[in-house]
Order: structure tokens, then sequence, then C-alpha cells
């Protein structure tokens, strides 16, 4: 008779999705970034990994705070990779069909608001380490977004200089983001309109 024997590899860790979503566009300047993990993680080795570069990935680093979820994740045998395009080893053999896991969401919070059309570059780096120990991440995991754009004037109807506009036409003025509308008194029109019945 002989001894059965077999040999398995675990998982490492492993980033599974991020919001923003990368190459997100219009993202908001209080927006919180959120990473999860396919496993636990020990949370000091991966908020030193994390940065948050403005304009560049070496460009200025945001500063922010850290809070944890641990939840259960589902993870399909190819999971994200690297930027949301490179391939991860598969979890459990290929052709496998999604396993649900006890994963982690790491939420990172800028410490002020973003700037305005601006992107921004996110980072995890390599050796951010898994609660249980072991292997460590085997690779940077970046992504990016851009914020909303700079708030201003896109066009107006009746455009500027616009000659024999129908008398009682609308004004419609565009901007590029939300408005508050109790600022909408700010808005002006010269010479001002009179006050005109309209019978219909």
């Amino acid at each position: 008779q002989k001894d059965y024997t077999w040999s398995f590899t675990t998982q490492a860790p492993i980033v599974i999705r991020n919001a923003p979503n990368d190459s997100a566009n219009d993202v908001g300047l209080d927006q919180a970034l959120q990473v999860t993990f396919n496993q636990p993680m020990d949370h000091a080795s991966v908020q030193a990994a994390f940065s948050l570069h403005s304009g560049s990935i070496d460009g200025a680093k945001v500063d922010g705070t850290f809070t944890w979820l641990t939840e259960t994740v589902s993870a399909s045998p190819i999971a994200v990779g690297q930027a949301g395009k490179a391939a991860a080893p598969a979890l459990g053999g290929g052709g496998q069909p999604n396993r649900t896991l006890l994963g982690e969401t790491m939420i990172f919070t800028p410490s002020q608001l973003l700037e305005r059309g601006t992107q921004y570059f996110a980072v995890v780096a390599a050796g951010a380490k898994a609660e249980g120990g072991g292997a460590p991440m085997q690779a940077d995991y970046t992504w990016s977004f851009t914020t909303v754009p700079v708030f201003r004037v896109v066009r107006t109807d009746p455009t500027n200089g616009s000659n024999f506009v129908a008398p009682y036409s609308a004004i419609d003025i565009y901007f590029s983001g939300p408005v508050d509308e109790s600022t909408l008194s700010h808005i002006t029109v010269d010479p001002a309109p009179s006050i005109t019945n309209v019978y219909t």
C-alpha cells in the first residue's frame, strides 16, 4: 500500500472590484473610494500600500481616512486584475462557477473635496498582505477616474449675437453640471424684459 498525497495552493490576495470604476468620468467631488479584496486583509499593510494621486500617477498625494467593511463577495474564476484589465489566477481551478467568499472592502474618504475636471490615479501597491499572512499581493493594482468638469455655462439658446429671435421665446442656459437653484437669482437679463399681457 502507498500513502495518498496531494498538494494545493491558497489564493493570494487580489482586488476584485473598485469604485469609482476605472476610467469613470463625472465623478463627484465628495466621492469616497472603495477597494474590495477577495479575503480579509491586514489593514495596516493595505493602508500603507494605498495612495491616491492628482493629475498623474506621480502627482500630489491626496490625504484621507480609512474605514473597513467585512462582507461576503462573489468572485468569478477569472477575477478582476490589474486596473480591471488583466486576469488573475483562477479561484479553485478553471471552469468553476462564481464562488462566495468572505472578503473585505477598504473605504478611503479624502480629507478635502477633490478638484474639478481632474484625473485621479489610485494605487494599491504590491506587498499588501492578507489578514492570515501568507503571500502578499504580487503586483500593483491601479485605476483612474476623472471628476466633474469645471462649472461653467456650456451654451445658451438663443446663442450669443442671435438676431430675429421670437419675442416670446424661452431663454435656455446649459451648465456643465448640476446647479444649486437657490443661486439662479444671479442671472440677469439686460435690458430687463417688461411684463406683457399675453392672450391665447
